[in-house]
């Protein structure tokens, strides 16, 4: 083998060391830590909450919106 291909391997294999030690050293996400994560919302004073994805509701200008409505009904670019 010539040195570059094992230069290439000695650098993989590192790389490969390096994530297993990663992996066990930094501390794991259980399922409910996880959970409590994603269920916590928290608003600044004047913010208002998000609506969930894809839910009807009013755009900034005030034209209501949600799935198969234009946010900009004047518009012909505005996507449908």
């Amino acid at each position: 083998m010539s040195a570059k291909v094992q230069r290439r391997r000695l650098i993989a294999v590192g790389a490969v060391f390096v994530l297993a030690i990663a992996l066990l050293v930094f501390p794991k996400v259980t399922s409910s830590q996880a959970a409590a994560l994603t269920t916590r919302v928290t608003t600044l004073p004047g913010q208002t909450p998000m609506n969930a994805p894809f839910s009807a509701g009013t755009t900034v200008g005030g034209y209501p919106c949600g799935p198969g409505l234009r946010q900009v009904p004047w518009s012909a670019y505005a996507p449908a």
